[in-house]
């Protein structure tokens, strides 16, 4: 399973961080300094249920938000090494793509020499002339 075959016993003291009025935790480290004070609080609950002192490797493992905040971003990393070999080609695909619309582009704007511009320019315009001509000349007449 996701959660490596046992559950995670979590708890997160609520409310809001601010100045306001209604904001229960000063600031993010008063935060912080809950969070560390409710898992303290989980685990003596947990051993009090159990009757015992919690294992330091498997039970205290499971128990908290940093420790499933570390499990989580072990799992992230092992997921990502895990993916690397498929991403690895598309990014390489991606790359080449990339490097060839550059080495166009790059073409194209060495392409644009003032005296090559200004000749497609007079040829585009003497073709636009030329069919404002062909238009004038089909357009229907009144008759007198």
């Amino acid at each position: 399973t996701i959660l490596g075959g046992s559950p995670f016993y979590t708890s997160v003291p609520s409310g809001r961080v601010g100045i306001s009025k209604d904001a229960v935790f000063r600031s993010n480290d008063h935060f912080r300094e809950a969070v560390a004070s409710r898992e303290a609080s989980d685990v003596a609950q947990l051993e009090k249920k159990v009757g015992r002192k919690l294992d330091a490797g498997s039970e205290r493992s499971r128990v908290g938000v940093s420790q499933l905040r570390r499990f989580l971003e072990q799992l992230l990393q092992q997921k990502y090494f895990e993916n690397v070999p498929s991403i690895v080609p598309l990014l390489e695909r991606e790359h080449r793509g990339a490097a060839q619309k550059l080495d166009d582009t790059v073409a194209e704007l060495s392409n644009l020499q003032e005296d090559r511009l200004k000749k497609r320019g007079r040829h585009f315009r003497e073709k636009f002339i030329a069919k404002i001509h062909t238009l004038v000349q089909g357009s229907i007449s009144a008759s007198p």
